[in-house]
């Protein structure tokens, strides 16, 4: 049974998300919708992050450089790359010398939270299940136990952690 995922995204998050979504280098840019890169294009790419602390397995990770209020992403790219990511998606006007990591692919993008957002977007239809999404300010993680534990009795439930 394919496993899903759920994922908020908002600007300032540190994400780290094992989706087991397997991607390729390849489709990722025909998703974003950019140049396709020249390295290891059928690679699989099972993982998401947006923290280089929290690298699952960097060399099936996408690292996406999100800006924000008080970090940029763009500042930990080259982190990124030395604990072994492959591929790393930013803003275009990120100065990012490509010669100097001719293993690396890279994805530019106009907008790096609009690029995490498709791909998620994209990889969450090839799921057939239904979807419960939690909003509001305070006691999301409370109901999203509790209609877990209530609804598992009757479907199997996929829940983020």
């Amino acid at each position: 049974m394919s496993r899903g995922f759920f994922m908020p995204i908002k600007e300032e998050s540190h994400l780290h998300l094992h989706t087991d979504m397997h991607t390729t280098p390849r489709e990722l840019a025909s998703i974003l919708k950019v140049q396709t890169p020249s390295n290891n294009l059928e690679q699989t790419l099972t993982d998401i992050s947006t923290d280089t602390r929290s690298l699952f397995s960097a060399k099936t990770s996408i690292f996406f450089a999100l800006p924000g209020t008080r970090h940029q992403g763009s500042q930990y790219i080259s982190k990124a790359i030395s604990l072994g990511v492959t591929n790393v998606v930013f803003e275009q006007g990120v100065a990012i010398d490509a010669a100097k990591h001719p293993d690396i692919n890279f994805y530019i993008v106009p907008n790096a939270l609009d690029a995490l957002q498709q791909i998620v977007s994209f990889k969450q239809r090839e799921f057939s299940f239904s979807r419960i999404a939690i909003t509001g300010s305070n006691g999301k993680t409370i109901v999203k136990e509790w209609l877990a534990e209530v609804l598992s009795h009757e479907f199997h439930i996929v829940k983020s952690p």
